[in-house]
């Protein structure tokens, strides 16, 4: 029983020990940041250190926080299919009058052309029809007045069920698009979240940089230098 115990207490470890491995990218911008603020100084205090060496990391720092804005740049033009301020920019410059040769205004005319024709009189038909081939006429314009009626029923039946289909489709298409929508909205809610995490860290990074770039003489001073 012990064992079992013990046996068990090391399963619930581990999974909690995998759930936190997996849960911790969710801070890595944040933890990144972090580590820009305190490992400098850090280093500086417990490591021989120069103005040099200080200017050098907060030119580091200061490229770190810059490729952040060009990554998050990249990524929302990956995630949303728009091209690049660098892809505009290209496409822009492919099109100045510069680069391309001034060709002659030139015109076109195209001849006009007269169509006459005469036009007839419809030509009257006049039959002198029976009284026998009047009932026989009658009586195939019911057998056809009954056909046609037949088959305006069968292909109103046809039309009902086309229609039944069409609202079953639209019904299924209307859910669909609404699980698309939210699909495109997690997506949107995910890139913009990431996205803020790591502007957020590169503006940490660029100031830190600034600062130790900026006054490297009294970070020396400060540091023990």
């Amino acid at each position: 029983m012990e064992w079992r115990s013990l046996k068990n207490i090391i399963k619930i470890i581990t999974a909690k020990i995998k759930a936190f491995v997996c849960y911790l990218p969710e801070w890595k911008w944040f933890l990144a940041g972090t580590a820009g603020l305190i490992l400098p100084p850090l280093f500086f205090f417990y490591c021989n250190h120069s103005q040099v060496l200080i200017r050098a990391v907060g030119m580091l720092l200061q490229l770190l926080g810059i490729s952040t804005v060009i990554i998050d740049i990249r990524n929302k033009s990956l995630a949303f299919s728009i091209p690049s301020p660098f892809e505009v920019w290209k496409e822009r410059l492919s099109r100045c009058p510069l680069w391309h040769k001034s060709f002659g205004n030139g015109s076109l005319t195209i001849p006009s052309a007269t169509v006459r024709g005469t036009a007839t009189s419809p030509v009257k038909l006049i039959y002198d029809i029976n009284s026998d081939d009047l009932q026989e006429q009658v009586y195939a314009l019911k057998e056809r007045i009954n056909k046609s009626e037949r088959e305006t029923d069968s292909r109103l039946k046809e039309i009902n069920s086309e229609i039944s289909r069409i609202k079953e489709e639209t019904k299924k298409e209307r859910e669909e698009r609404k699980q698309l929508s939210r699909s495109i909205n997690k997506s949107i809610e995910k890139n913009l979240t990431g996205s803020l995490d790591m502007a957020a860290t590169g503006v940490v990074w660029l100031f830190t940089g600034v600062v130790y770039s900026s006054f490297p003489y009294e970070l020396f001073k400060l540091f023990g230098g």
